[in-house]
């Protein structure tokens, strides 16, 4: 209140001061009053003297105005002079400190009036311009510092004078040495104090370091971006509600764009709520705050199925440290699963090998003893003899050929079976096969072959071949009952890395491409994945051995090929073999003569552990006229070769028998009598015969079981000329 009072009272004085008139009327009245009030003291004073009146007078006037003059007079003057001082230094110092304010701004800063005419502009302006401040002074404002709004409706006084009170905007202003600097500008209207409008005040903020930032950050983002994008890997960020806050281009490519905010369990398990019922890794994560890994299988838009397997790591956390969002990173997986699918394949393959191996071999044995008794039965009875007999031992000696066929399969399936390959034209084989095929396949199905204009020369046995062909136009016959079309093409391809990436198989090279297509019922993905095993069929049973895929895949890859099968349910099944190219001519056969079965009168040592197989070869080559030496294994083999050492002439040898195997007996025979004529004989297969050391290129061979007419014969061309390997078994 006290200061309002005292502002009362400056304002009357002020007031009083301001108004002569006022002090004019209050003076004469003050003087009229007073010298009416002396004039009635005076009067009541006896009569005195002109003078002493006009003395009196002049006295009491002056005692009686000198307070009133003083006070509305010469105190109002004081105290205005005193407050127009007081003002003269506020305004002085306000001057003071707006003139320093507005040349040590951070920002530009400029006038310009209504005419575009710059009045005034500070320090920091003048260097952002390049302009001296008397350079700027005077001159158009789009001389000075211009940018792309100048000589537009977008110029700041021309919106100013349209009403706006205030605008902002950004953009690059040019400088005097032509350098672009980006500029925040702000422009609000210059008024005077009566409120009348003078010109604008232009404010430019210089956002060149912030440019430059937001330049590096921007440049860094597409660097990241950039090489999240390289990265293969699928990659999310899941927040507590296990929302997907962000996700790389691979997971949008493959989940879907519109992934972000998405719950993850919905995207990747098409779930309706969290996977409480089973270990969540990104739930543990956010639990321990530890990293976690899992594999999964996940099911993609286009319904395919992807193996993953990921990795969960913090990546964001809260003010308290407590985690906030989970990166996951996942690794397609698909391909390493394939190819462990394959390998875990392949050893089954491998194992049923080498089980097949050793079957065969005891399985060799007593065929070759029945096969070898059942000769010598049928050459005992002869001709004469009652011919149902004759028919019983055709038919175990047939039945016996089935069982050699079946062991035959056994090594194909396990890939060990002794081969013999040469170059061949696949066509050929295919143009001498055809009418077998077509009286195989029944004459409701219609076979057609097209067959590649070029000779398609590979390394191949031509009945393991054949035998390919004739189980696959087996298996389609099957699949048609109804009837339909049998394919087979031919053709030449190459095999390239990108071949075998897509693909999965091959080696890169050219190869000749059997194709084996049948119109038939198809077959699922589960049943392609078995299709190869052994013993697995789709027939009834008693319809099929399960065999005869497998034998058909061991074949191939004994070859050095590869087999692919193509099928969908009702649409057929294609079959396609990849057999290498070589570059040779087809090798011409010639007729070798056959060889006249005869005896003698040599001696022979037969070393074999199996009692059945060594008494049938005795008693075979002693009815040839041989004389004969037995040994059941090794040790035995050796002590008898040492006594009979200048007797023996031929060592039939078993390559694998106890106490000492054949290597090694071969080894000591050698030493005695290095000129000794040896045939190896074996059930066994090559791989484990060659894996021992026993066969080489010089060295006599003949694979069971084996006929009397062919052990005789191959014994005879042993004897007589040192053929060196003759490998039949009939």
């Amino acid at each position: 209140m006290g200061n309002n009072n005292n502002i009362g009272k400056i304002n009357l004085k002020s007031r009083v001061y301001y108004s002569p008139l006022g002090l004019v009327l209050i003076i004469g009245l003050s003087v009229f009053l007073a010298e009416a009030f002396i004039m009635f003291l005076l009067s009541l004073i006896h009569p005195i003297s002109i003078q002493t009146w006009a003395f009196l007078d002049a006295a009491l006037l002056v005692l009686i105005l000198a307070p009133i003059l003083y006070f509305f007079g010469f105190r109002p003057l004081i105290s205005h002079i005193n407050e127009r001082k007081k003002a003269e230094e506020t305004t002085q110092l306000a001057y003071a400190e707006l003139r320093q304010v507005f040349h040590t701004a951070a920002d530009g800063i400029r006038l310009i009036d209504g005419n575009h005419n710059i009045l005034r502009v500070n320090e920091t302006f003048a260097t952002m311009s390049g302009f001296s401040k008397e350079e700027a002074k005077g001159k158009k404002c789009y001389e000075v510092f211009p940018g792309p709004q100048c000589h537009t409706e977008r110029c700041s006084l021309k919106r100013i004078m349209n009403g706006e009170e205030r605008i902002e905007f950004e953009a690059e202003r040019i400088s005097k040495d032509g350098r672009g600097i980006p500029c925040i500008v702000t422009a609000t209207p210059f008024r005077s104090p009566g409120g009348e409008f003078i010109g604008i005040v232009e404010d430019f903020k210089d956002i060149t370091i912030r440019k430059k930032a937001e330049t590096a950050l921007k440049r860094s983002e597409e660097k990241l971006n950039a090489m999240l994008s390289s990265i293969n890997d699928y990659m999310i960020m899941i927040d507590k509600g296990f929302n997907i806050i962000w996700a790389n281009d691979v997971s949008k490519d493959t989940f879907g764009k519109n992934i972000i905010g998405e719950k993850c369990f919905s995207v990747f398990f098409e779930r309706a709520e969290c996977c409480e019922n089973q270990p969540c890794f990104v739930a543990q994560v956010f639990s321990d705050s530890k990293p976690h890994e899992n594999e999964m299988e996940i099911t993609t838009k286009e319904g395919k199925t992807l193996y993953f397997h990921c990795t969960a790591n913090v990546a964001l956390k809260d003010k308290e440290g407590n985690p906030s969002g989970v990166l996951v990173i996942s690794r397609d997986i698909t391909e390493s699963k394939r190819l462990e699918r394959q390998l875990l394949q392949a050893q089954k393959m491998e194992a049923v090998g080498q089980l097949a191996g050793g079957i065969a071999h005891d399985f060799n044995n007593i065929l070759t003893a029945i096969v070898g008794y059942g000769h010598l039965l049928q050459t005992e009875l002869g001709e004469h003899s009652n011919q149902e007999i004759n028919d019983y031992v055709d038919y175990i000696l047939k039945s016996a050929k089935r069982a050699a066929n079946l062991t035959h399969a056994l090594l194909a399936f396990s890939r060990t079976q002794i081969i013999n390959t040469k170059p061949v034209n696949i066509n050929d084989i295919i143009i001498v096969l055809e009418k077998l095929l077509i009286r195989l396949i029944g004459e409701d199905i219609e076979l057609i072959t097209n067959l590649y204009k070029d000779e398609l020369i590979v390394m191949a046995d031509t009945t393991q071949i054949e035998q390919v062909l004739m189980n696959l136009a087996t298996n389609a016959r099957d699949a048609m009952p109804d009837g339909g079309t049998l394919i087979i093409k031919t053709s030449s391809a190459n095999i390239d890395e990108e071949f075998s990436s897509t693909y999965g198989f091959g080696r890169t090279g050219n190869y000749a491409v059997i194709s084996v297509e049948d119109t038939g019922e198809g077959m699922d993905e589960k049943t392609k994945e078995r299709i190869f095993d052994p013993f697995f069929t789709t027939k009834e049973v008693g319809k099929g051995t399960g065999l005869g895929l497998a034998m058909v895949y061991g074949i191939v890859k004994q070859h050095d090929g590869f087999i692919n099968v193509y099928s969908e349910l009702g649409k057929g099944t294609t079959f396609k073999i990849y057999l290498p190219l070589i570059e040779s001519k087809i090798q011409q056969e010639h007729q070798i003569e056959q060889l006249k079965i005869k005896g003698g009168n040599e001696t022979i040592f037969i070393i074999e552990d199996d009692f059945h197989v060594r008494d049938l070869t005795r008693k075979i080559l002693e009815r040839a006229g041989y004389r004969v030496l037995e040994a059941a294994d090794g040790q035995e083999a050796v002590k008898i070769f040492n006594e009979q050492l200048n007797n023996i002439d031929l060592v039939i040898l078993d390559v694998i028998m106890p106490r000492k195997n054949g290597k090694e007996v071969y080894e000591e025979l050698k030493k005695l009598k290095p000129e000794i004529k040896v045939l190896f004989t074996s059930g066994y297969t090559s791989d484990i015969i060659h894996r021992k050391g026993i066969i080489k290129e010089n060295q006599n061979f003949i694979l069971k079981p084996v006929s009397p007419q062919a052990l005789l014969a191959t014994v005879r061309s042993v004897l007589n000329k040192g053929l060196k390997e003759l490998k039949h078994g009939k």
